[in-house]
């Protein structure tokens, strides 16, 4: 697709380069993934596959691509509703928000409930206005049920 397109710099720009230079950063990751990191990059593999299948036989890849598409919609909207799901969310909020509404800040935030590796408990307070600081003295717990409970650690001193 690069080579047949080279002179379109604005199309390789928009289609091959995300995926190249998504390719070299996933490469170098150590971390865990999540997968809808990759939902920004399937516009630009769409321009790709595209343009690369239809540089031949514009007529007939295209047909084909089409029958695909239409083809592949059930299964992947049967896919679509199994990716992305966090029902602790709604548990975060309920408690992000009852946190906020007693106390500016907090050293952190525990849940009860397991979360995938990685959510980071402390984002919804911290969206609410709320600080996460090593220097506060209060740790809120998040219960299973949504409810807030705090315990007070003493700074440890040398």
């Amino acid at each position: 697709m690069i080579v047949t397109r080279r002179r379109d710099l604005t199309l390789v720009l928009v289609s091959a380069a995300p995926l190249c230079l998504a390719t070299l950063g996933f490469a170098t990751w150590q971390y865990g993934f999540d997968d809808y990191w990759y939902l920004s990059l399937i516009p630009s593999m769409a321009l790709t596959l595209a343009f690369a299948t239809t540089a031949w036989r514009p007529a007939l890849a295209s047909a084909v691509l089409l029958v695909a598409v239409v083809a592949a919609q059930p299964a992947r909207l049967a896919q679509a509703m199994t990716i992305a799901r966090l029902p602790e969310y709604r548990l975060l909020v309920q408690g992000s928000r009852a946190i906020r509404a007693t106390a500016g800040s907090v050293k952190a935030i525990e849940t009860e409930f397991s979360l995938p590796p990685t959510t980071d408990p402390t984002f919804v307070y911290r969206v609410l206005g709320g600080e996460v600081r090593g220097d506060a003295s209060l740790i809120a717990r998040i219960g299973a049920d949504g409810r807030v409970s705090y315990t007070r650690r003493a700074e440890l001193t040398p």
